[in-house]
């Protein structure tokens, strides 16, 4: 009893109107994406004697408002529903002033989130109370339980983060229980999740209410990894000393001079990822038109193929600078140009395209390839590095014609690479001829650290001046 009322103090000192609540004042949406929920409801209580009005409010012109009442007798309550109608997107926070009667001042209903997707309907009014947010089948509460593969006991501190669409959506970590829970939207996720002294585990997965739940198990790492390149250094057993600045004739691997101590602070992953995210030097490296060739084809929906080829290419765009170029064709049953020859200067209208790429279809790669070459000459950068990438993840067989026209254009200064994704022995094979044959390079994607590095490498070794 003494503390309730010392609620009710603090809460009169707080507000100046003790007998008048709400179950919240402000709301954090979080990040919202396709389809998202932008509104949300505040409580109204009155809990006096007396009639209380709502008079009115000051909304911000991005917001608008419905009531449930207007009118709140003595023991009742009402509902403000305030929805968010962005106009680009990106982060916002806003905030509502209602005015009551019971009150001189106004009270201050803030919201706050962040717009992932423009919706073509963002301007439509605030839902009325027909509709509830429960009806929205779009969130759901995600459980992870990571364990080990040994001893079945949970392990504290695991990463669990979700991809989606190639961008990073959330970051957990594991409690003492080895468990998490988040409210998520419903959709298709890479999953990456690592701990220290275990081996990473990656799966791609769709999850929505009636799939809610995963069970991660990670393998425990040797008591000691002594390796020779960043595809197999483990985070959780070894981090680096930076002793010299990277050169620009050397890899990532290379251009780092290590002293390999026990585990302290930061990842090995987080400082190569530093290093790899630095814009390109103009004195060092040429400007870039690169094209993009991707099959699309149903294959690449598995595995997380498609997500993680979004993730690399997301993450290349981050060192590039205004001068260099970018284009994006796809390729299943057609051949269509998503991204005409673009300065890399809206990376983030880009990196939407990017997220957007959607599979299906079967496959027509030689009308793919002359579609890049025809791309890439009309984007063409004299004294620059003029480079397709052509991405898949199955066998890719070309055409007497196509051949010729690879050969031809090594000559022309425009060279290919290919990017194999989660591909086969066989797929690779066919593709490192194509590679060669293009005078470009053939890199394998497997997971995601090779995602992050990769395909930055292949475009700095090509661009970087003689």
């Amino acid at each position: 009893m003494k503390f309730y009322f010392l609620f009710l103090f603090l809460f009169s000192t707080l507000f100046g109107f003790p007998q008048i609540s709400f179950d919240k004042t402000s709301y954090d949406f979080g990040v919202i994406e396709k389809g998202g929920i932008r509104y949300v409801d505040f409580k109204l209580t009155n809990h006096s004697a007396k009639t209380v009005y709502i008079l009115r409010t000051d909304p911000d012109r991005e917001l608008s408002i419905r009531y449930s009442k207007k009118t709140l007798e003595p023991d009742s309550s009402a509902i403000i529903r305030i929805q968010y109608n962005p106009k680009q997107i990106g982060v916002f926070n806003k905030k509502n002033p209602l005015y009551i009667s019971s009150s001189n001042d106004p009270i201050i209903l803030s919201i706050k989130g962040e717009i992932q997707f423009l919706e073509h309907n963002s301007l439509t009014e605030c839902p009325d109370f027909s509709y509830t947010r429960s009806e929205n089948p779009l969130q759901f509460d995600l459980n992870v339980h990571v364990i080990d593969t040994i001893t079945n006991l949970p392990i504290t501190n695991a990463s669990v983060l979700l991809l989606k669409s190639g961008l990073p959506y959330k970051t957990f970590l594991t409690n003492e229980k080895g468990r998490v829970e988040s409210l998520i939207q419903i959709g298709l996720y890479y999953v990456v999740v690592n701990a220290d002294n275990y081996d990473t585990k990656e799966i791609s997965i769709y999850l929505n209410r009636q799939h809610n739940s995963l069970v991660i198990y990670l393998h425990p790492l040797p008591p000691l990894l002594i390796v020779a390149d960043t595809n197999k250094i483990r985070p959780s057993n070894l981090s680096i000393i930076q002793t010299e600045a990277p050169h620009p004739n050397l890899s990532i691997t290379d251009s780092i001079k290590t002293i390999i101590v026990p585990k302290q602070e930061a990842p090995i992953v987080n400082i190569i990822d530093s290093i790899l995210l630095q814009p390109l030097s103009l004195s060092n490296y040429a400007p870039n038109n690169i094209v993009f060739l991707i099959d699309v084809s149903t294959s690449m929906l598995n595995q997380g193929k498609l997500d993680l080829l979004k993730a690399s290419m997301i993450q290349l765009l981050q060192p590039l600078r205004s001068i260099d170029k970018i284009s994006i064709i796809t390729y299943a049953s057609n051949v269509n140009v998503m991204l005409q020859t673009t300065r890399v200067s809206d990376k983030e209208s880009i990196s939407q395209i990017i997220q957007n790429l959607e599979g299906g279809g079967l496959t027509a790669g030689d009308k793919g390839i002359a579609k890049a070459y025809d791309v890439c000459k009309q984007g063409f950068i004299a004294g620059g590095n003029n480079q397709i990438i052509l991405a898949t993840d199955g066998v890719f067989k070309i055409d007497q014609r196509t051949s010729e026209l690879i050969t031809q254009n090594v000559f022309e200064k425009i060279t290919i690479s290919v990017v194999g994704i989660k591909n086969s022995e066989i797929g690779a094979a066919s593709m490192k001829n194509i590679a060669e044959q293009g005078k470009g390079h053939y890199l394998q994607i497997n997971n995601y650290n090779d995602a992050k590095i990769k395909l930055i490498e292949e475009v700095k070794a090509n661009s970087l001046r003689k």
